[in-house]
């Protein structure tokens, strides 16, 4: 006798069963699928949203670079850096850094699945070269290949509708970033 059951009954076999039911691990499992399904949306929602992120904030690095190498020069003989930017998809979303001598100082490369959307300056263009100029009075300013004063550049990603604008202001040699409308 356990516990005051008599373990010969029919009681005692029975009763004393433990684990669980076959419905009701099937219940959880589907319930656990069903948490599965509606989470993994928006995580992939929210990786694509961070690439576009990241690369805008790459993209104002990798200009905030150039602009502090035109500051101070390695060499005293360099004029310029410059960086050549193109609208669309690049063989390899590649961007460089070069001097004026067309020498590579530095690159970097856009996330995956992110591309230029849009480059703008006054109107919409295809390409635009950016120049960060040296010298004692110059140093750091801003000039583009084309006219005008502020560049907005457009990254965003094939497979989410958020873009990033990189926004270069050749007045006050600033250079931000903003979440497009």
């Amino acid at each position: 006798m356990v516990f005051g059951l008599n373990m010969n009954s029919k009681l005692g076999k029975l009763g004393l069963r433990s684990g669980f039911t076959l419905i009701e691990v099937l219940v959880v499992i589907s319930i656990m699928g069903v948490l599965v399904g509606v989470s993994v949306p928006g995580f992939r929602s929210y990786e694509r949203n961070a690439r576009v992120r990241n690369s805008a904030k790459a993209l104002r690095s990798f200009f905030w670079e150039a602009q502090s190498l035109a500051l101070a020069p390695k060499e005293a003989d360099i004029e310029s850096y410059k960086i050549f930017l193109e609208k669309g998809w690049g063989s390899d979303n590649e961007i460089e850094i070069k001097n004026d001598k067309d020498e590579l100082i530095s690159q970097m490369y856009l996330e995956k699945d992110v591309f230029i959307e849009d480059i703008s300056l006054g109107g919409s263009v295809d390409n635009i070269g950016i120049d960060f100029m040296t010298g004692n009075k110059i140093g750091g300013n801003i000039v583009f290949s084309r006219v005008g004063n502020e560049l907005v550049i457009s990254v965003r990603s094939s497979k989410s509708i958020l873009k990033y604008d990189v926004v270069l202001n050749s007045l006050t040699n600033n250079i931000s970033i903003q979440k497009a409308p």
